[in-house]
This record gives structure tokens, sequence and C-alpha cells, in this order.
């Protein structure tokens, strides 16, 4: 739960990395700050979708299978960030990077709510959720515009992208796969949903899925704004 939790303040702060990065990649690119905000939102855009087909498809193959490639990818397209010339490559890295993002968000959610005993569920999503910003926006806000005192904004791409790589190697050598025996019918019915196969659309069904998207949403938006 510890490593899964860090592992998600580390793919936010990578995420966000390029925000604190833009007084240093807008002039050099000569680009508008209506660019310099599509890189920002293509990384969201792809990794929305992204989230929705590997959240489905870890139901299907498994959580580990699809979390620690994901991190791996993701954090190689952090480093081909740094690489980048122009604005199109660095559109097309922070794209491409929002597909890793998309497969390791829900495998990571879905595994500590299989492993969370039903006492424990919310607490454990609480340090999850609470270790994202603190690590994101807490310590890596101050951690990469620091670095760039140091070395260039380039070199912190590749800086930022090696503690996802090391969490990556410590999951596949220690991580199991969970076994979904929480999850049972029994308790499913008990939560007000109706008791079907997984698919990618059946979250859609649930009540509570649909307005927590809503509640969510607006958050989002406050949060980023």
């Amino acid at each position: 739960m510890i490593l899964l939790s860090l592992l998600s303040g580390i793919v936010v702060m990578n995420r966000l990395a390029i925000v604190y990065l833009f007084p240093f990649i807008i002039p050099e690119f000569r680009i508008s700050y209506a660019q310099a905000g599509g890189l920002a939102s293509i990384l969201a855009i792809t990794s929305a979708f992204a989230i929705w087909f590997f959240g489905g498809l870890s139901d299907r193959v498994g959580r580990k299978i699809i979390l620690i490639p994901g991190t791996i990818f993701f954090s190689i397209m952090s480093w081909f960030s740094g690489l980048t010339c122009s604005f199109l490559q660095m559109f097309l890295a922070r794209g491409l990077m929002g597909i890793g993002l998309g497969a390791i968000l829900p495998a990571s959610i879905a595994t500590i709510a299989i492993e969370s005993t039903p006492n424990r569920r919310g607490l454990n999503f609480g340090i999850q959720q609470a270790l994202g910003p603190l690590v994101s926006v807490g310590i890596g806000a101050i951690l990469v515009t620091q670095l760039t005192k140091m070395m260039s904004w380039r070199m912190v791409f590749f800086v930022v992208g090696i503690p996802g790589l090391v969490i990556s190697i410590i999951l596949y050598f220690y991580m199991r796969e969970p076994k979904p025996a929480l999850f049972n019918r029994e308790e499913t019915n008990a939560l007000g949903g109706p008791a079907e196969k997984p698919g990618f659309f059946a979250p859609l069904r649930y009540r509570n899925v649909v307005l927590s998207s809503v509640v969510n949403f607006l958050m989002m938006c406050c949060l980023y704004l």
C-alpha cells in the first residue's frame, strides 16, 4: 500500500513537472501560453481514455501485468520529455505519457481495494489520496524548481523519472497478484449494485459511480485551476 501510494504521488509529480518548468520551456521552444496549455492538456486527455481502457483490461488480465509495464513506460516517456527539441515532439511525448498514467492509476487503486479489509479500505484509500498531492505538489513543486539550480530543465525530467522505475522494480519482485476475494456477489448486492460480469461500461450502471464521477469532475476543475 505504501509503495502504491508513493507511486501515485510520483506519477502526478511527473505529470505536473512540465508546469513547474514552463518558465524555461516556453522561451526555449518559443511557444505561446495556449500551446503550453496544450502540453498540459494532452496528457489529461490521453490518460482519461487510457484509464477507462486499462481499468477494464486489468479486470480481465490482472493488476500486476498492467501496473508494472505502465509504470516503466510512463517513466521512460518522462525521460523522452527531456530529449524533445520542439513543441510537436513534446506534445507527442506528453500524450504517450498519459497512456502510461492510464495504466497505473486504475490497477493501483484496484489493488489497494482488493488487498484491504472492508474496515480499512477507506483509510487505505485516504492514505493513497493524501500521499498523491503531498508528493506531487507539496514536495514536487519545490524539488523540481530547486533542481533547475543544479541542472538543465531537460535533466530534471530524467531525475523525476527515476523513482517510478525504482518502484516498478521493487513491485516486480515483491508484489503479488491480488485475488478479488472481497468483491463477491453478496458484497456487491449489499452495496446496491447489480451482480454482473465486469465490462467497460458496466460501472455506469451504478448510481454512486455516476454521482462520484460528477463530483470528482467539479473537484478536479477547482484543483487544477
